[in-house]
């Protein structure tokens, strides 16, 4: 992707997955188990054909040696008028420049930007998951009935999913004005604020408080949930996954973010698996605290130690994250001879 249109992009991965889990739920609110499950595998068997049909990258191509290949690939991803010659000689050095290096893997890795880039990616990985996301998409239905909300689970469950379609919409629309570091430090302040609202309404709830009773009490289930979700969507749902993509170079581009999407998906399964236990053994009060607790570390977290890649080429990104913030030091695999 171009670097002014890269956060654009990069974030279309998330609003699918949002579009997805919104049309499960109006799916599953309206079929039996079976029907659903039809419907649901057609999708991905009908992408999985059409992936035959995917053109290979212009860094593919330049890696087998194909020049002219790899200018038509490019070609057709810029457009006609576009001048592809400038791209494809910085994409032939970057790859000339790790080819020449041939770092091992454990070398390649070595580099104070190498090591930085993977802490921070899996660190990202975890604070997207460990915010409790997943817990609060899966068991949603769960949440709004146990919380006595007058909507109905099914009705309750697809507003929030609206509101996580709107929310990754609007991000891909202001990621490359606004940055990925201040959409992520807003992403997670607001969820710590929002997951402490609610472990408030559950400690009211199981303490059998009056308030916790009132109409208008019972409404900040749905309200604190769209909330987390929507700001979930506009920074922690979608920013990691392109993140990574930006802060790790050529020489471990591949195993690195490998490593940091199996992490996610750890987190991710634990999450899920965790959720339904913390609730019954601790409460949803102390269960949404501990979530909102991670999310208050994560925002923190964002303002110390996440660089801002926007604008920003990978050339730069690894000189900044080499420990020069102004650009003058050399790319990580020159970086390695230091």
């Amino acid at each position: 992707a171009e670097t002014a249109i890269r956060g654009t992009l990069g974030t279309f991965f998330q609003l699918q997955v949002t579009i997805g889990i919104l049309f499960s739920y109006i799916i599953g609110a309206a079929t039996q188990v079976i029907p659903f499950s039809i419907v649901c595998a057609v999708i991905p068997f009908v992408l999985s054909l059409a992936m035959f049909f995917m053109p290979e990258t212009p860094t593919y191509y330049l890696k087998k040696g194909n020049t002219n290949a790899a200018k038509a690939s490019l070609q057709k991803l810029r457009g006609s008028q576009y001048n592809v010659d400038e791209e494809i000689a910085s994409t032939q050095k970057i790859l000339d420049e790790v080819e020449a290096q041939k770092l091992s893997f454990a070398q390649a890795f070595s580099t104070p930007a190498a090591k930085k880039g993977l802490t921070i990616g899996l660190a990202v990985m975890f604070l997207q998951q460990f915010s409790g996301i997943n817990g609060v998409i899966f068991y949603a239905s769960d949440i709004f009935r146990d919380a006595g909300s007058s909507m109905d689970a099914n009705t309750a469950t697809i507003v929030t999913g609206v509101v996580s379609v709107i929310g990754t919409f609007i991000s891909t629309q202001i990621i490359d004005r606004l940055g990925r570091k201040p959409l992520l430090f807003t992403s997670d302040t607001f969820m710590a604020i929002s997951a402490a609202v609610l472990g408030i309404f559950f400690f009211l709830k199981t303490g059998n408080y009056e308030l916790a009773k009132n109409s208008i009490v019972k409404t900040v289930p749905l309200i604190a949930v769209c909330v987390f979700i929507f700001m979930f969507a506009i920074g922690f749902g979608p920013i990691p996954w392109m993140f990574i993509a930006e802060i790790f170079p050529p020489a471990i581009k591949g195993p690195a973010s490998s490593i940091a999407c199996l992490f996610n998906w750890i987190c991710a399964f634990a999450v899920s698996f965790g959720f339904p236990l913390m609730n019954s053994s601790l409460g949803g009060d102390f269960t949404f605290w501990i979530f909102g607790a991670i999310s208050a570390f994560g925002a923190a977290f964002v303002m110390m130690f996440v660089v801002e890649t926007k604008g920003k080429s990978i050339e730069e990104v690894q000189r900044i994250l080499g420990g020069d913030s102004d650009g003058s030091e050399t790319t990580i695999e020159a970086g390695y001879k230091r």
